[in-house]
């Protein structure tokens, strides 16, 4: 009888635990952006990215409530290249995860560089987490680009002897050795790009549209 009653305690103990898990909905909703930590042209054209929708990542909830929060933000010694790490709450939407919440939380990295007065963004590609419920998950991202994960299993493209391999890229962005890596050689794939500026299909690589670029597009298309 008492190993029963030790068996119901821990079902009863687990399903609790569960539930409690279940109902730890973190929102975006009064937390600090952190917005204050970045230059306002940064800012700007990310802000610009996510609510206007000019980037594919983003267009499927144009005209929803939109509340950003600027995670962690990585410069280079001479502040002239970064790497940005955004999450972002949609409101009034199914939320995948947790059906009981009514929005959706996405996280996203930025890459770029200083061209003269102006930053040119580029969304960064590697890890693209969708449908969570909490910020606080999706913030997991920082641990990722910091960790092993990143720096082994990331790769870059570049030819060796006009043969395409591919390398780790090595080094994480919280580290000053990430600003030499080989994300920041314009020699590797296409001359004069860096490798977050090239978009690869099965066909060839091409330029890769900025999101400056893109916004300028949607701006001549209204």
């Amino acid at each position: 009888m008492r190993y029963m009653y030790v068996h119901v305690f821990i079902i009863i103990t687990c399903f609790y635990s569960c539930e409690n898990k279940y109902d730890e909905v973190h929102s975006l909703e009064n937390v600090p952006t952190n917005e204050e930590l970045l230059p306002n042209d940064i800012t700007s054209l990310i802000d610009k990215c996510i609510k206007c929708g000019c980037h594919w990542r983003f267009d499927e909830h144009i005209g929803k409530r939109k509340l950003i929060r600027y995670s962690k933000s990585y410069f280079s010694p001479d502040s002239s290249k970064a790497f940005i790490i955004v999450v972002h709450q949609i409101n009034d939407v199914e939320n995948r995860a947790n059906p009981n919440v009514d929005f959706e939380i996405r996280g996203d990295a930025f890459i770029g560089y200083k061209k003269g007065e102006e930053w040119m963004l580029y969304l960064y590609g590697a890890m693209m987490p969708v449908g969570y419920y909490s910020y606080k998950e999706v913030e997991e991202m920082i641990a990722f680009f910091e960790g092993d994960n990143y720096r082994k299993k990331i790769y870059t493209n570049y030819y060796e002897n006009n043969e395409k391999s591919r390398r780790p890229v090595g080094v994480s962005p919280n580290n000053p050795e990430f600003w030499e890596s080989q994300l920041w050689q314009q020699k590797l794939e296409i001359e004069g790009l860096y490798p977050f500026e090239i978009y690869r299909s099965n066909i060839r690589s091409v330029k890769e549209f900025s999101i400056n670029e893109l916004l300028k597009l949607v701006d001549s298309c209204k």
